[in-house]
């Protein structure tokens, strides 16, 4: 049975491989910023994922301009979860408990989202 061919490709087939791996290498070598477009549709994918796993899919998805940014940004926000379950810690690090808005805004900078960070700074009741 190990022997036994399942699928053989046709000409036709062998004639769409370079195409499509062309278009999926330079799918993954984009740099192109995400757009609303693609934001959306990963949203769709993740509550997918979630769902074929049987998971509550999570409440908020963080966007990040770049991998770097990903990286630091996941990092800190673990940080603030942290400090969120552990507040006496909190106390000991920065000599008193931080209010939400401070940690909010320490995530959005975090994230990249200086000028969203900024416009709260400047207008903190809008």
């Amino acid at each position: 049975m190990a022997d036994e061919k399942l699928y053989e490709l046709t000409d036709e087939h062998r004639a769409q491989l370079k195409p499509w791996a062309e278009k999926w290498i330079a799918n993954a070598l984009s740099t192109k910023p995400m757009d609303d477009e693609d934001r959306a549709e990963m949203d769709k994918a993740v509550e997918g994922l979630y769902q074929a796993a049987d998971l509550e899919p999570p409440a908020n998805i963080v966007y990040s301009p770049g991998p770097v940014t990903s990286a630091c940004a996941s990092c800190f926000a673990s940080a603030v979860w942290w400090l969120r379950e552990n507040p006496e810690e909190e106390v000991k690090l920065f000599g008193r408990a931080l209010t939400d808005d401070e940690l909010r805004m320490a995530v959005l900078v975090a994230c990249g989202h200086v000028a969203e960070a900024v416009k709260r700074l400047a207008h903190p009741d809008e």
